[in-house]
């Protein structure tokens, strides 16, 4: 996803017009738009990492479930709490991520990131 592209999506949730539009549904739409736009003009899906920023976040947890991808970027810890389940349920229940493992992930890391999100998922500032 280039810069240009994400600064789409963020400067149509950002203005005070699309603001009171803009949905989840219709970020959701946007977002898979951009990722197969990507994907057809040749970047491997392991190059692309997913941002989400404010209700992004959720669209980017949404996608990055639906679509194989290089990694998830969540803006805030705020949003890494807010979606600590569903980071578990991806990452730690089911271990459908990070998809294919292309990360290597442990089972250790696996245990660790669980007790972490059951414990809070408090991020230090």
């Amino acid at each position: 996803m280039s810069a240009a592209s994400s600064e789409a999506i963020g400067t149509r949730a950002r203005t005070e017009v699309w603001a009171r539009l803009a949905s989840e549904a219709g970020l959701a739409r946007d977002a898979r738009a951009i990722y197969e736009t990507a994907r057809a003009r040749g970047f491997p899906a392991e190059r692309l990492v997913i941002f989400g920023e404010s209700l992004g976040s959720a669209v980017a947890v949404g996608l990055s479930a639906e679509r194989p991808c290089g990694g998830v970027v969540l803006e805030t810890p705020a949003q890494i709490a807010q979606h600590a389940a569903a980071i578990r349920q991806q990452a730690v229940a089911s271990r459908a991520m990070p998809l294919g493992n292309l990360t290597n992930m442990t089972d250790d890391e696996r245990a660790r990131l669980g007790a972490w999100i059951d414990a809070g998922a408090r991020v230090e500032r």
